[in-house]
């Protein structure tokens, strides 16, 4: 397809030319980033990108016999210890218990593309 924009697993992708294959989406000249597309703190340009998905951390712990939910309760607990403690503020411990959140959702590795 030409002319292109897609959401492929939370990466914004504008794209001259997109091509979607069973286990990735290929797309040349292209504008990549996780974030609002609209306006982007960052971004990726190339010209090719390939979005390959893979598995996410709470997939692969879960695998491991660890429960992504209650990793994430012990970490908000700690949080909220060191908040109690006058460590940390609290609006710090919600936007730190938020970021482990989104990364739990993340993938496991950024792998970059050969030449």
């Amino acid at each position: 397809m030409t002319g292109a924009e897609a959401v492929i697993d939370g990466v914004y992708v504008r794209s001259a030319r997109l091509v979607a294959r069973p286990d990735r989406v290929e797309a040349s000249e292209s504008v990549a980033t996780t974030c609002d597309p609209a306006a982007p703190p960052y971004r990726v340009t190339a010209s090719r990108i390939e979005v390959i998905p893979g598995d996410r951390i709470a997939q692969v712990l879960q695998r491991m016999q660890y429960s992504a939910q209650d990793l994430a309760r012990r970490v908000k607990a700690a949080l909220d210890q060191r908040v109690k403690d006058g460590a940390i503020r609290p609006k710090e411990g919600v936007q730190l218990a938020d970021f482990y959140e989104e990364v739990m959702r993340g993938y496991t590795y950024l792998a970059g593309m050969s030449p």
